[in-house]
């Protein structure tokens, strides 16, 4: 077995093992857990600064390994790295199942995040630094798979840092605010001891089905032109769930709409702003800046996040407001994105680069 061969053998290895966790780190922790953790360490599952911490303490620690990414970066290679976030992946998975204390799963959690993010932010690097141009596109990760196009090996091109730092936080302001609490919503949807299950099964299989919608759709459509059908489908389908939480009355049929939309919703983000965010960002930023700027922007991501859960809770009855403004903010970003970002299909980077610095 050659070293190209080996090296897409691990990768795959190491998107699966990222999607498993990072999948079930996504949509926090489920209500289950947290009434089980209750009821075996006795706090109040109501007070909604516990539940928020509980829920965010990934999204903590995942903002917090693109903090330590370059620095570690700098001190080991890439597969030392890898080897490190998955022990401690495992490790701390293993003793978040111990019921001490809500402050002890807060802090499990919070060092799962850190291992997740860590070497999530990692794999479109070792893609770009591992794969050659005949091997095949398509590599396994969020539920199953996104694609990474790889980068074109010539010298670093030169471009100005403001609009590469611009570029990723405005690529990853968008990232799945909805999926943040998820788990929320379907509690309140499903009359079910085993929502957060139901919600998670759904998750999944949307998912899986957006990417393999999007796999052919991908190298053959303009970045741009499916960006803009992923991105202004999510807005839609926010603008539509403000109008159900607003004019529907509470019954089956607004939580059989609620659950349509959010399949939806899950469709049009998996179908291109989630893939297609890996790729620019793998396409646009020289290989030495890749880390600290993929950092900057998964960073951006999950403060976001946090800053969703810690507010959600404020906003129950009033949905319909939560919704609306994530569609502005949304659009306008939308917006904002198409202009800056360049098209990159069957480009190479120093085509890329000339684009860029006409700005």
């Amino acid at each position: 077995m050659n070293k190209s061969t080996s090296n897409l053998i691990i990768l795959y290895a190491f998107c699966i093992f990222s999607a498993l966790n990072y999948g079930s780190m996504l949509t926090n922790t489920p209500i289950e857990m947290m009434n089980y953790y209750a009821e075996k360490t006795h706090f109040n599952k109501d007070n909604p600064t516990i539940i928020s911490f509980i829920a965010t303490a990934a999204s903590f620690g995942a903002a917090f390994a693109q903090v330590t990414l370059e620095q570690i970066n700098k001190l080991m290679s890439q597969k030392k790295q890898f080897y490190l976030y998955i022990v401690t992946t495992v490790i701390s998975n293993c003793l978040t199942c111990i019921p001490v204390h809500y402050g002890y799963l807060i802090v499990m959690r919070f060092l799962t995040g850190w291992s997740t993010g860590s070497y999530f932010s990692l794999i479109p690097i070792f893609v770009n630094n591992s794969t050659t141009p005949k091997q095949i596109n398509y590599k396994p990760s969020y539920t199953i798979t996104f694609l990474v196009r790889n980068l074109n090996k010539e010298k670093p091109f030169k471009m100005q840092r403001c609009r590469q730092q611009m570029n990723i936080f405005v690529c990853h302001f968008l990232l799945l605010p909805m999926l943040t609490y998820a788990s929320l919503i379907f509690s309140d949807v499903f009359a079910s001891s085993y929502s957060g299950i139901y919600g998670s099964m759904i998750i999944g299989a949307t998912n899986t089905l957006g990417v393999v919608i999007a796999i052919p759709l991908i190298q053959r459509i303009k970045r741009k032109t499916i960006l803009s059908i992923g991105l202004f489908g999510t807005v839609l389908t926010n603008i539509t769930l403000s109008i159900v939480f607003s004019i529907m009355k509470d019954g089956d049929a607004k939580n059989n709409v609620i659950i349509s939309i959010f399949v939806l919703f899950t469709l049009f983000y998996q179908l291109a702003p989630g893939p297609v965010i890996l790729i620019l960002c793998g396409e646009i930023f020289p290989k030495e800046f890749k880390v600290k700027y993929g950092a900057v922007g998964f960073g951006f991501n999950w403060s976001w996040n946090i800053l969703v859960v810690f507010t959600y809770k404020y906003f129950s009855g009033v949905e319909y407001i939560v919704h609306a403004l994530y569609a502005a903010i949304t659009f306008v970003l939308s917006a904002i994105l198409l202009f800056l970002v360049p098209e990159t299909l069957n480009k190479k980077q120093n085509e890329i680069n000339r684009q860029i610095q006409k700005w």
